[in-house]
């Protein structure tokens, strides 16, 4: 039975069935798979039956497949496939940091939309101030 590894999501499929919720293996590519470990925040992933549901990835991550019989949801292969997590104060998403240190983050960043957040994040990386956002940043972008 398929349920999502994002820590603190309680989705698994028989509970949400008929919610059009669908779950997706961890990717064979190394880096990819490794940001998706990083957003679950998990001790322990065993790859080969983990999965993320969609609720944790953005809807310009998808593409519907038809066919004819069964309505299917995938990954687009032409978009950032990265998990998505929102911050719970917040609401706010972020696809490219780990939640622990999204809630790190000061309110005046957080509260930027997505694209301004992420101009600011990358403008962090160059100031000392911020060294562990870099060093953390560097192996995840």
């Amino acid at each position: 039975m398929p349920y999502c590894v994002v820590q603190g999501c309680r989705n698994y499929n028989v509970k949400t069935r008929g919610r059009n919720i669908h779950y997706f293996r961890f990717p064979k590519d190394p880096m990819l798979c490794n940001r998706w470990i990083d957003i679950c925040e998990q001790e322990r992933i065993n790859l080969s039956t983990a999965r993320i549901c969609s609720v944790h990835f953005l809807q310009k991550s998808f593409e519907d497949v038809d066919n004819n019989i069964i309505s299917k949801c995938r990954l687009a292969t032409n978009v950032d496939k990265r998990p998505c997590l929102k911050n719970k104060n917040t609401g706010k998403s972020t696809s490219y940091i780990g939640s622990k240190l999204f809630n790190k983050l000061p309110k005046s960043i957080i509260d930027l939309d997505y694209k301004s957040f992420k101009i600011k994040v990358k403008e962090l990386l160059l100031s000392k101030c911020y060294y562990s956002i870099r060093s953390y940043l560097d192996d995840t972008l």
